[in-house]
């Protein structure tokens, strides 16, 4: 009897050690490079800028933002977040932080933040794409404007 329990005790440690050891996320180490679209050469410096300040705020400063995907216009930003696990309750809340404080980091007025998942894979597939035609792409993300209103 003392052995079952002893074998059940061991068993139990183990599955709680395995557990404890997969719940750990990983970190968005290497932020995403960003779609731009202006080839004036002191636009492209501020869309750097840019850039580099949502970055660092997504990265630095948010733990609870597990990984994103951006594109950078001159005039408009579009991201795309998903959360911690733990922090998946919260994440209108956080879409709205992160919307006003990246307003106020970069005085770009037109900044979308969404943790949508379909947001999430459409952004993603728009990065990957070649982009020679701008209007082309506008006309995408005015779609994707659109998606991020339809969400429940």
């Amino acid at each position: 009897m003392k052995k079952l329990h002893l074998m059940i005790g061991a068993i139990l440690l183990c599955f709680l050690v395995a557990g404890c050891n997969a719940t750990k996320e990983q970190n968005n180490v290497s932020p995403p490079t960003p779609i731009q679209t202006n080839s004036n050469s002191s636009s492209m410096n501020h869309l750097d800028k840019t850039n580099d300040k949502i970055d660092r705020y997504l990265t630095e400063d948010r733990d609870d933002i597990a990984q994103y995907q951006k594109i950078i216009l001159p005039e408009e930003v579009f991201i795309a977040i998903q959360t911690t696990t733990i922090q998946q309750l919260n994440e209108r809340d956080i879409e709205k932080e992160v919307e006003k404080k990246l307003k106020k980091i970069t005085g770009i007025e037109k900044i979308h933040v969404s943790s949508d998942q379909k947001f999430y894979i459409e952004l993603n597939k728009l990065r990957d794409e070649n982009w020679d035609d701008e209007k082309e792409l506008k006309k995408e993300l005015d779609r994707l404007k659109k998606l991020k209103k339809e969400k429940t």
